[in-house]
């Protein structure tokens, strides 16, 4: 293994109908194999059935996992993780699949491959997992999604790093009636990135808070981005609405006779630091919790 292989490499396959990707995933899979590595393919069944097929004897070596019979991919890599401890790990991996029970939104995709990034970048063991997307399938939208949400992109038989890449990032929009499943959004990523429950629960409250405030007084949405770095989770929500003043905002207890102005105020209280930007342009507060030492 090479030094970057010390944690994930998560790679993104860009490839053009089945014969295309087998072409990258067969000697994919089959240099794991000679390399003593443990390998899954996690995949839909227009993949599954051919990618076995053309290993042909060396599919016996091989874990195969038909994503429709899956619920969430991320414990599926963490269950194989823990089954061979010591052990790298290569795996070829799907979050779009089309035949799935229920197909993956745009948004459920971004956050299942940013999340793998946020859970496993820092696993401190080598594995390599290679996501393959169909150019003949994709959209604008989520040709987006996979520049963002993977450190590596192979195409044409060729693997380079990717500077567009945010691969701690996790968004979530916010829209009238989503304000649970944006906390719930924040708590999964923030517990996963190590922060201790009361914490988690603490940010959580302060998102939501954020968010409401987004749907309140900012045209009725806003933008929820969270991630990962040493020592800390950071979240920002985003708006289209202005602050008159963002450098007093929040800073006094609110008085108890009036309704507006608790949001920023619990927030401060809440989390270890908070940055407020905001102009004609729009608005976005930037929110940390520290991680508990190790």
């Amino acid at each position: 293994m090479t030094a970057e292989m010390s944690g994930l490499r998560h790679e993104a396959l860009l490839h053009r109908g089945t014969s295309d990707f087998l072409a990258e995933a067969v000697p994919f899979v089959l240099g794991g194999l000679e390399r003593g590595e443990a390998v899954l393919a996690c995949l839909g069944p227009s993949r599954l059935g051919p990618l076995r097929e053309a290993l042909g004897s060396a599919a016996r070596d091989v874990s195969f996992a038909d994503v429709q019979e899956l619920g969430a991919l991320i414990p599926t890599w963490r269950d194989f993780l823990a089954a061979h401890p010591g052990q790298p790990v290569r795996g070829v991996g799907e979050a779009a699949c089309p035949g799935r029970r229920a197909p993956p939104s745009l948004a459920d995709c971004r956050r299942h491959e940013s999340l793998l990034n946020a859970v496993f970048g820092g696993w401190g063991r080598p594995w390599h997992l290679l996501c393959p997307y169909d150019l003949d399938t994709l959209d604008d939208d989520l040709i987006d999604m996979i520049f963002r949400t993977h450190p590596h992109v192979r195409e044409d038989g060729r693997s380079a790093g990717n500077n567009l890449c945010t691969p701690n990032v996790a968004v979530r929009v916010v829209t009238t009636g989503t304000l649970a499943t944006v906390r719930g959004f924040v708590a999964g990523f923030a517990v996963h990135a190590g922060l201790k429950p009361v914490r988690v629960d603490d940010l959580a409250l302060a998102v939501g808070e954020l968010a409401n405030n987004s749907l309140r007084h900012a045209g009725g949405s806003g933008v929820v981005r969270i991630w990962a770095e040493p020592g800390r989770v950071l979240c920002e929500v985003s708006d289209f609405g202005q602050i008159a003043d963002p450098l007093d905002a929040g800073r006094r207890a609110p008085s108890s006779d009036v309704e507006d102005g608790r949001g920023l105020w619990i927030v401060r209280q809440v989390c270890d630091d908070v940055e407020i930007s905001s102009s004609p342009a729009g608005t976005v507060v930037r929110v940390q919790m520290a991680l508990a030492p190790q």
